[in-house]
């Protein structure tokens, strides 16, 4: 390995009072100890931006602007160059193509399936370029870094590392924007430093070899970390990087072309309306009972809240528990704690169903934002059956069909299966982050009894929504092994019920 150990760097110890947390994504800043300029995590864009101009107007009106006007120009906040950072200088106002109307229109930031495709992104990238914007390229597919300086080519570099299937930080195709720059991030989650980190999409890092709490450089065989440039390469990012500054991602969509299989298909008669089986290979729908019919979904409605956690939030951030958030849930857990991690809080959403960890969360970005926010991915995904009216699913107005809950389960199966494997309980995408905060070890609510094809999901339970269902299961017809989802709503016999369709499929498509 040709990377170096950073140099070892001063502890500093912080008092209690001191130790303040931020409201943003990130870690903890302390108030009365600075040894080094703060990164721009300490500095909000719009504070700066009015920093910027008040400045200006200071030394204007003294008749300074002449001389100190380029160290203006050339200020720093952390690491960043101040004008370039917050004030926008660097890029003209983007337009891209929408590519249903053909019109130029400003982009929509998040991640988005047409990114995928090379044309659409290297069509997008090419308007960028013409229209002098300074941005960054993640080419996951062909594992690439590129750098553009106002349509100009700066860098071009490879990616030496890129998530894991079932990572924390998978990336999907799509538009971002540039969040924070940190020189060093330390996650708590990985246990190790990130450096020249740039963070553009709640938990997607772009950084340089990271290194562990003594400040080894961890060995080659390292798995845990996001997208990974050599030291180097990811310092030049990071020092050209600036805070709204567009990142486009190209990545393979989990499935370009669907698998050959072919099912007999057959509907059967079941003891609720409301259940959907699919192949999630081909999207083969094998059985369908009332297909487009919004009913309460109870806890099914937490795999939105964790795809918003995970899209929004880092998971080594501590959120601070306040008793309003402390609602009806079947095990609590919350009420003795002061601070807990989102990556503990996602654990006991997903796996003991905590209502009061989906209200904890939602309410770090604030409740009703955090709701609009599950509503606009609901839109986004093409979920036309699907409302949300809280984080938890207690509400009898969060409805759905099974239509929309098996492409919601399916998308986040494709691009988060690290939510996927939380649910199945088995430790596989965690690093039991429950147990590091003093939790005994979390009942799996998700679990059949007697079900060995269980492979993830989540279930709920109210007297609006009775019992409800989506679960992934693997099993094998004709020698091959598919993975299966199946959605229930509305059951009274939730297990039983899943049995039944199971053996239905081994009925039909069994060898």
């Amino acid at each position: 390995m040709d990377e170096q150990a950073a140099p070892r760097r001063p502890i500093v110890l912080v008092s209690h009072e001191d130790d303040h947390s931020l409201v943003t994504r990130g870690g903890l800043i302390p108030l009365g100890v600075q040894t080094k300029p703060v990164s721009t995590l300490a500095v909000r864009p719009k504070r700066a931006l009015m920093l910027a101009k008040v400045s200006a107007l200071v030394l204007t009106v003294l008749g300074l602007g002449a001389l100190y006007g380029p160290a203006l120009e050339t200020m720093r906040i952390g690491e960043v160059p101040f004008a370039t950072a917050f004030i926008g200088v660097s890029s003209p106002e983007l337009k891209v193509e929408d590519p249903f109307t053909g019109l130029y229109v400003p982009p929509q930031y998040g991640p988005r399936e047409r990114y995928s495709d090379r044309s659409f992104y290297e069509k997008t990238r090419a308007d960028m370029v013409t229209a002098g914007a300074s941005f960054i390229d993640i080419n996951i597919v062909d594992g690439r870094a590129k750098l553009f300086a106002r349509g100009v080519l700066e860098e071009d570099v490879a990616i030496v590392k890129a998530p894991t299937a079932e990572s924390w930080c998978t990336v999907p195709a799509g538009l971002y924007q540039v969040e924070s720059v940190v020189e060093d991030h330390f996650s708590t989650y990985l246990d190790a430093y990130l450096p020249s980190s740039i963070v553009f999409y709640g938990n997607r890092f772009v950084h340089g070899w990271p290194n562990h709490p003594d400040f080894s450089a961890v060995d080659a065989s390292y798995e845990r970390d996001c997208l990974r440039l050599s030291s180097a390469d990811a310092e030049r990012f990071y020092r050209a990087a600036s805070v709204g500054m567009p990142v486009v991602v190209h990545a393979a969509a989990p499935r370009l072309v669907k698998e050959p299989f072919t099912y007999e298909s057959k509907i059967k008669d079941f003891s609720t309306p409301y259940y959907l089986i699919a192949d999630l290979a081909d999207d083969t729908i094998l059985a369908v009972g009332e297909r487009h019919v919004a009913v309460p979904v109870a806890s099914l409605t937490k795999l939105m809240t964790a795809l918003v956690v995970l899209e929004e939030m880092a998971l080594d951030t501590k959120i601070a528990i306040q008793e309003p958030n402390l609602i009806e849930t079947v095990v609590p857990r919350l009420s003795e704690r002061s601070r807990v991690s989102v990556h503990t809080l996602l654990e006991l959403l997903l796996v003991e169903s905590s209502n009061e960890a989906a209200e904890v969360l939602a309410g770090a970005l604030g409740r009703e934002k955090f709701i609009a926010i599950m509503n606009e991915r609901a839109a986004e995904l093409g979920l036309v059956d699907t409302i949300f009216t809280d984080p938890s699913g207690l509400d009898s107005g969060n409805v759905s069909s099974v239509n929309d809950l098996w492409w919601l389960t399916r998308y986040i199966n494709e691009y988060y299966p690290f939510i996927i494997s939380v649910t199945r309980g088995d430790g596989t995408a965690t690093t039991t982050s429950a147990a590091a905060d003093g939790y005994a070890a979390l009942s799996n609510f998700n679990s059949l009894d007697n079900v060995d094809s269980f492979i993830g999901g989540k279930i709920g339970e109210t007297e609006a929504a009775k019992q409800t269902s989506a679960s992934l299961h693997r099993l094998t017809f004709s020698g091959s092994e598919r993975d299966i989802v199946i959605v229930l709503l509305q059951s009274n016999a939730r297990t039983d019920d899943v049995k039944a369709l199971l053996a239905y499929l081994e009925e039909r498509f069994g060898e």
